[in-house]
């Protein structure tokens, strides 16, 4: 597995390879030896960036995602993907992370002390459960620190979104009144995504270097999303939520060269 990798339109940016959380349903262990995380420097990685051919500068630039084959805000990558953020924020491109943990004030600094526009850095607050990260989520936040890490992006302005990711049927689903009670008070935008595997099915997955596969959608999965789609803001994909970042940027920029 490489830390660094992707297309011209998103690049995966990783400090470690390997993650301590142990969620059950966690598709690194069938691609990696949890037991031997691997790890380089925030230097290494910026490197591995700057040095890869597909890279572009720039808010029309490349995507970058910071982790997916560990935890980005762990206690032991905070100070390296801080660093991260402080570096890629200069060239003006959009940054994306997914955390199970709580924020630290650290990263809540450097997004609104060096960000070049309001949704430049976007944190999703990962929650695929609500009553059950006990027991399927053994080295994570609680639920009641990840909402409080909504609470602290949306009084700070930083772009947060509730990522439902996967999908598990039966687990998932069992809280939809509560995701539905988190968007009706926050008014923020939510990722559903399907279940990853490596298990070979109709469509490669845009994470995992080509290893990695979505479950075709059952239907329990489409009436979950039924109950947020003609309500709030739902993408499937974590991506799409930048495109419409763009977009809005990019009218905004338009009707200001047009006066």
């Amino acid at each position: 597995m490489e830390f660094v990798y992707g297309s011209k339109d998103r690049i995966f940016v990783n400090t470690d390879i390997g993650c301590k959380a142990k969620c059950s349903y966690c598709y690194l262990p069938h691609l990696v030896n949890q037991d031997n995380i691997r790890a380089i420097s925030a230097q290494e990685a910026i490197i591995f960036v700057k040095n890869n051919p597909l890279f572009e500068k720039g808010e029309e630039g490349t995507i970058l995602s910071i982790g997916c084959y560990s935890e980005c805000l762990d206690k032991g990558n905070v100070l390296k993907t801080n660093e991260l953020i402080k570096h890629f924020i200069s060239y003006g491109n959009y940054i994306q992370l997914a955390t199970k943990q709580e924020i630290p004030q650290i990263i809540i600094d450097t997004i609104l002390q060096h960000r070049k526009f309001e949704h430049q850095v976007s944190i999703y607050v990962s929650m695929p459960t609500m009553s059950a990260i006990k027991q399927l989520e053994e080295g994570t936040a609680s639920v009641d620190t990840r909402l409080r890490n909504i609470k602290r992006c949306v009084i700070s302005s930083i772009p947060v979104v509730l990522y439902i990711k996967p999908f598990i049927e039966g687990i998932t689903d069992k809280d939809t009144d509560a995701f539905l009670k988190i968007l009706r008070e926050s008014n923020i935008p939510v990722i559903i995504g399907d279940f990853l595997s490596t298990s070979s099915s109709e469509r490669i997955a845009d994470v995992g270097e080509k290893k990695l596969y979505e479950r075709p959608e059952s239907i329990a999965y489409k009436e979950f999303i039924d109950c947020f789609s003609e309500k709030r803001r739902y993408y499937k994909h974590s991506t799409e939520i930048i495109e419409y970042y763009r977009d809005k940027r990019r009218d905004i920029n338009d009707r200001r060269m047009d006066k």
